[in-house]
């Protein structure tokens, strides 16, 4: 598992379209996922061979964390519940092109902005995204601003990229 301390990120969860997005400013929380592989191994005569991918396997994404602000692309920025379970108005789910059976999904995505030290004193950008993603568990308290949500991403592993 890789850990991502969220203090400095911001997680989008976006519908199929690209158009409905919530923005979700962190106070402190974690980010985990954890990619599997299903490694086969082949004998010749007993003695091993060669070892060969199997099938696909989710990653599954686990995230904890206090928010600051919620924003969104509408006027009123529906809350994470609704978002997550598809409930959210005009929200279409970003799976509903070729699997109109299956549960709602979004497209998950956390942007760690990382200030640089050094002569540029910049900062860098890393972008997780998680495809597909689905809740398996939501524990979610508006009174303390917290959720802890567990689920898996429809993708072999996340799409990272550094800027």
């Amino acid at each position: 598992m890789i850990p991502i301390d969220l203090k400095n990120c911001q997680l989008y969860l976006i519908d199929g379209t690209g158009n409905n997005f919530i923005a979700i400013r962190i106070g402190e929380g974690t980010l985990t996922y954890s990619v599997k592989r299903d490694i086969q191994q082949r004998k010749s005569r007993g003695n091993l061979w060669q070892l060969r991918e199997g099938e696909q396997q989710p990653t599954d994404v686990q995230f904890q964390f206090v928010w600051d602000f919620i924003t969104s692309s509408g006027d009123e920025p529906p809350t994470i519940e609704d978002v997550l379970y598809g409930t959210a108005e005009g929200w279409v789910s970003a799976s509903n092109s070729f699997d109109q059976t299956g549960p709602f999904t979004v497209n998950l995505q956390i942007v760690n902005t990382v200030p640089c030290f050094g002569p540029s004193h910049g900062s860098e950008m890393e972008t997780h995204n998680f495809p597909l993603f689905a809740f398996t568990s939501l524990d979610h308290s508006l009174k303390d601003a917290t959720v802890d949500c567990k689920g898996v991403s429809n993708r072999p592993r996340p799409i990272v990229i550094r800027s």
